[in-house]
């Protein structure tokens, strides 16, 4: 292991599991990051804060899945459906909504199965915090990261855009080290390398 350093509108309805999908991964969780990242190319705030933090490339936008919430989509939801996104903790009792407007949303996936969404992280504008909105799952990458030979693993959402758009191949987010443990034997099968703009990285 290395170190370094560096400084539309979907038709398809939440509750309609009956239609088929072009992706392997027809879940609720994966419909509404479809619909997020669809929004994002109407949403000028939302491209604004991307491009201040010199993130303009559409490629790797459009390769990160990268999106912008819709609170909406809680609407009408039928049981299973809020069952399903409860059990991935972006159901909320109180407060406000996980997906306002206030920030971008990157999925996560389990690298050996790139098509498969199990998890959100959300890249807030204020002060540029960011954090897992479901339960920490997994790693915001391309699907062409599961067979690569060298990953570059970065610790903060920005980051790993940046080296992505810079040319960066196989670049993923780790949001919390908890992510890496299951994902072990995997790594292990690779040259693995850790960006960070901390001094210690994940």
């Amino acid at each position: 292991v290395s170190f370094c350093n560096p400084r539309h509108d979907l038709e398809v309805k939440m509750n309609d599991s009956t239609k088929p999908s072009c992706s392997a991964d027809s879940s609720p969780l994966s419909r509404l990051v479809k619909r997020c990242a669809a929004n994002l190319a109407g949403d000028q705030r939302a491209r604004d804060y991307l491009r201040a933090n010199g993130i303009a490339d559409e490629k790797s936008l459009a390769a990160f899945r990268v999106g912008i919430g819709d609170a909406s989509l809680f609407e009408s939801l039928d049981a299973a459906t809020r069952q399903h996104l409860t059990s991935v903790g972006l159901l909320r009792a109180k407060g406000l909504s996980p997906l306002a407007r206030n920030g971008v949303v990157l999925p996560t996936y389990d690298p050996r199965e790139p098509e498969r969404v199990i998890g959100l992280i959300k890249q807030s504008y204020t002060q540029n915090k960011h954090t897992f909105i479901t339960t920490p799952r997994g790693l915001a990458c391309t699907s062409e990261i599961q067979h690569a030979e060298r990953v570059i693993i970065a610790d903060a959402p920005l980051l790993g855009l940046k080296l992505a758009q810079a040319g960066c191949k196989s670049v993923a987010v780790a949001e919390v080290p908890e992510v890496l443990p299951p994902l072990i034997d995997w790594l292990a099968q690779r040259e693995v390398v850790l960006a960070s703009y901390k001094p210690y990285a994940v």
